[in-house]
């Protein structure tokens, strides 16, 4: 996806750099990558967004959260200058995540019709149960390979209820 870093200056953001970020929950870094893909079709359509012109609120409070803040430049009130709370962490059982272009105030929901982790955290404490287990960990390579296909290039609809406004 592309997004301006200022008015007169684009940058791509790949997948791989926001996985590259977290270093291992694809599972969760997909679904959240895809979340501002949709949501930035639905607040610039064509256009590219500002980075750091965004307010993110989101009641999943881990990966996601974390490649969402990396897309948009969200922060929570550090570095050079003082982003006032831009990336809002929700109670977790609202389920959403909500984008706001500071500027023109127009937002729009997304509330995630599952969580992925609640898919991947089973398949992970088995790992980490008995990591020895040569025969389980193709099974959880392709359940994890299939899970972001599914969210980087499935039906919007099988991921999330989008409303603007």
């Amino acid at each position: 996806m592309r997004v301006g870093v200022a008015t007169s200056e684009m940058v791509e953001i790949k997948l791989v750099e926001v996985l590259k970020l977290h270093g291992y929950c694809a599972g969760g870094v997909a679904f959240a990558f895809r979340a501002a893909q949709e949501a930035f079709r639905v607040l610039y359509g064509d256009q590219p967004p500002i980075r750091q012109s965004i307010r993110v609120y989101t009641s999943v409070h881990c990966c996601q959260a974390g490649a969402l803040a990396y897309i948009t430049g969200a922060r929570t009130d550090f570095g050079a200058f003082p982003s006032q709370g831009d990336l809002v962490l929700l109670p977790e059982d609202e389920k959403k995540y909500v984008f706001m272009d500071k500027k023109t105030k127009s937002l729009v929901t997304l509330r995630l019709l599952f969580n992925p982790h609640d898919i991947f955290s089973p398949i992970f404490k088995k790992i980490r149960k008995d990591p020895k287990e040569p025969t389980f960990a193709p099974q959880a390579r392709k359940k994890l390979n299939d899970a972001v296909q599914a969210y980087i290039y499935g039906p919007v609809e099988n991921l999330f209820m989008i409303e603007k406004g």
